[in-house]
């Protein structure tokens, strides 16, 4: 997508971008065989202070057998038949069970998984606990909310919530949909209720159903036919709910593509973007730790950073490629302990080869986009200690002012998030390095070259961010204070910011503006500035440079 903001030069993208492709993060860390296509697939990451060692991957192609997996290594540790074919698998981590969908029952089995993870190596299948019973003639989908203890489940002409610890029906509406996901409700001073977003392919359009009714309170199209996937990323007022759609014309901003997503957001599904992908989207996954979305298509899962309007952002960055088509994505991850956080992203994929799991290394991602800045910090540091080398004398000064550099926390802080100011400040301190001897008459002979490359610096630094013209303004004003006429031009226009921009601006600038053309002021009456008919003849010259 179109990488410009008014607010904000790209050039400073541009970079983080070459750090990313440097990093290469989000690549293919293995794959686990299998003997038939996987359906289904639910991921109970380690949690070692509830003494699971290990994250389990559990899976079903469709029948009613499912079978768990070390999820790291792919070894099979247990495998037992549900009580009808499995359409839906979800991991309930709050009471340790492993909810199943039914295609021909309409109950959600469950079963206890409390001894099951805290075993290693090959095991005996967890035992059946008390299902749920949603009195559908069956169960065709469970999305398991985040931040409330609910299930939302859709099963054939019918969509229903439920207390997912208890069981209890809380609301159920008949209609036939395609795909369903649930937005929390969000509290504060504007409380908004919790919806049900549900996917109808034939009238091709996205709906909210409040959950405590069930009633329709909007209904959106987008621009290009569904196709079939839907999901909600996010908490609070950050959620969004996804769609992936058919093909987009082409735009200023990239070519025809043949699939894209249409995302909306929070409970009223409010149109955010409507966004290109590499092709079309058929499976979709939130990974709630790192908050990035991962959809995956044929052969191919995009990395996507939730953040945009219907102007910039959500563009994929990133992609891993694998051999098959997706079916269904699962995390191993976790917020709670950095060792249980293996970082990766389980892909159901099957093609004419066969089945596998695919893992996917994700957690380079925050080290991809942070690499530029933390090589452009380090350098930084080098160049502060350059310039003060050149200032003074002692190299003790020089040492300690890189050293400070290094240790700043501002400093410190800037070099390691993907943010522009790192990069303005780099520019502009080599662009100062440069000038420094030509100003100081060191490098007389050098000036007809190493002055445009001060003005590229300079330019390289607006570029990443507007402030860097500011530094263009402390060149002039060293420049200027060299001459009579100079320092006539400086008075004059100090003078002048004072009265046109001081007055009236709040006071702590206006004293400050004051303040300068005060001390401007004493230095001229210290030592009056007297033009000579020299130096007047630049007056003419430096307008028709300027005019021209």
């Amino acid at each position: 997508r179109d990488p410009y903001e008014w607010t904000h030069p790209m050039l400073a993208k541009y970079l983080i971008a070459a750090g990313i492709e440097v990093a290469n993060p989000n690549q293919v860390s293995g794959t686990i065989e299998l003997d038939e296509p996987v359906t289904s697939l639910a991921v109970a990451p380690q949690r070692t202070y509830l003494g699971w060692p290990a994250s389990v991957v559990f899976t079903s192609d469709g029948t009613d057998t499912i079978e768990a997996r070390n999820a790291t290594t792919g070894d099979p540790i247990a495998a037992w038949d549900a009580p009808d074919r499995v359409t839906s698998l979800v991991f309930d981590q709050d009471t340790s069970r492993l909810l199943v969908g039914l295609r021909s029952d309409g109950t959600i089995a469950t079963f206890d998984l409390t001894t099951f993870l805290t075993q290693q190596g090959e095991r005996a299948p967890p035992p059946a606990s008390v299902g749920i019973d949603t009195g559908m003639d069956g169960v065709l989908q469970i999305v398991s909310s985040n931040s409330e203890t609910v299930l939302a489940v859709r099963g054939p002409g019918e969509v229903a919530v439920f207390e997912r610890v208890t069981g209890v029906e809380l609301s159920r509406r008949d209609i036939d949909v395609d795909a369903i996901s649930y937005v929390a409700a969000v509290g504060g001073d504007q409380p908004v209720s919790a919806r049900v977003i549900v996917l109808d392919l034939d009238a091709g359009t996205v709906q909210t159903l409040d959950a405590t009714t069930m009633s329709t309170e909007s209904s959106q199209r987008p621009s290009s036919a569904p196709l079939g996937a839907l999901m909600t990323s996010g908490q609070g007022t950050s959620q969004l709910t996804w769609v992936p759609i058919g093909p987009l014309p082409a735009t200023d901003e990239h070519p025809a593509v043949s699939g894209g997503l249409a995302i909306y957001r929070g409970g009223t599904i409010i149109p955010d973007a409507t966004v290109p992908l590499p092709g079309p989207g058929l499976a979709l996954g939130w990974d709630p730790v790192a908050n990035l979305v991962y959809v995956a298509g044929e052969s191919a899962v995009w990395v996507i950073e939730p953040h945009g309007d219907n102007r910039s952002g959500y563009g994929v960055y990133d992609e891993a490629p694998f051999a098959g088509t997706p079916a269904a994505l699962g995390f191993d991850v976790s917020d709670t302990s950095q060792s249980d956080d293996h970082g990766q992203l389980i892909v159901a994929a099957a093609d004419d080869d066969g089945a596998a799991l695919v893992r996917v290394d994700i957690s380079q991602n925050a080290f991809a986009w942070r690499l530029a800045a933390t090589a452009f910090g380090a350098l930084l540091a080098g160049l502060v200690y350059l310039l003060t080398a050149l200032l003074f004398r002692r190299r003790s000064i020089a040492i300690l002012a890189g050293v400070f550099v290094a240790i700043d926390l501002m400093s410190f802080a800037m070099s390691r998030i993907a943010m522009n100011d790192i990069f303005v400040a780099l520019f502009i301190m080599a662009g100062y390095a440069l000038f420094w001897p030509i100003w100081g008459g060191r490098w007389k002979r050098s000036a007809w070259w190493v002055l445009p490359l001060v003005g590229v610096m300079i330019g390289l630094a607006a570029a990443s961010k507007w402030v860097g013209w500011y530094a263009l303004i402390g060149l002039w004003f060293l420049i200027l204070v060299r001459s009579q006429l100079g320092r006539f031009v400086v008075i004059g226009a100090t003078g002048f910011a004072a009265v046109a921009v001081g007055a009236g601006a709040p006071w702590p600038f206006t004293l400050i503006v004051f303040a300068i053309l005060g001390l401007g002021l004493a230095v001229a009456w210290v030592r009056p500035v007297r033009l000579e008919s020299a130096e007047l003849w630049a007056v003419p010259a430096t307008a028709l440079v300027v005019g021209a």
